[in-house]
């Protein structure tokens, strides 16, 4: 299996970090609303999905109801990916979500209001960047660190020497071995 296979891509750990940060909160409620910001829309979809495997019914605030339901509801005060030089072909990655909820309930009253942060940090391979990111949600994507000093002037050096030194080797054997005529 190749390794893109198994590393997760910025947004799924974003929904992961989501889904650690709310999938308690309507610990009691088997029906409710969820309102989101409607940015990054993948984790409202992981959200309700693991909601939904565990048997409760969850609205989107478009839905029409016809008895008020308890609400959560949350913003996204962070998303941020970053990746920082490792080693040669490797990047170190971080990935930070940070979010604001409340839990009402159906008679308006605040039973919870918080602020939840999560980072996870691991390594990936420069080559897959590309698909870690989704270029249609902007959090998703970081800007890659700078070369290396080495990366950018010695090995550019190293390899014109090298072609200098070739090419004077090539003509000067060349010309010593050619048959002195007269």
């Amino acid at each position: 299996m190749p390794a893109s296979a198994q590393t997760p891509t910025n947004a799924a750990i974003y929904s992961d970090q989501a889904i650690s940060c709310l999938i308690a909160v309507p610990d009691t409620a088997h029906t409710f609303v969820l309102q989101s910001p409607g940015v990054m829309s993948f984790l409202e979809t992981a959200l309700v999905a693991r909601w939904t495997e565990s048997g409760r019914s969850v609205y989107r605030t478009d839905s029409v109801l016809v008895h008020p339901l308890p609400a959560l509801t949350y913003d996204i005060e962070e998303a941020n990916v970053s990746y920082a030089r490792a080693r040669r072909k490797r990047f170190a990655r971080s990935v930070s979500l940070g979010l604001r909820f409340s839990w009402v309930t159906r008679t308006g009253q605040m039973l919870r209001s918080e602020h939840c942060t999560r980072t996870s940090d691991d390594f990936i391979l420069r080559s897959e960047v590309t698909t870690v990111e989704s270029p249609s949600y902007s959090q998703t994507v970081a800007t890659l660190p700078p070369a290396s000093w080495t990366r950018r002037y010695l090995e550019p050096l190293a390899l014109g020497a090298a072609t200098v030194l070739t090419v004077f080797l090539f003509f000067n054997l060349r010309s010593s071995s050619a048959p002195s005529g007269g």
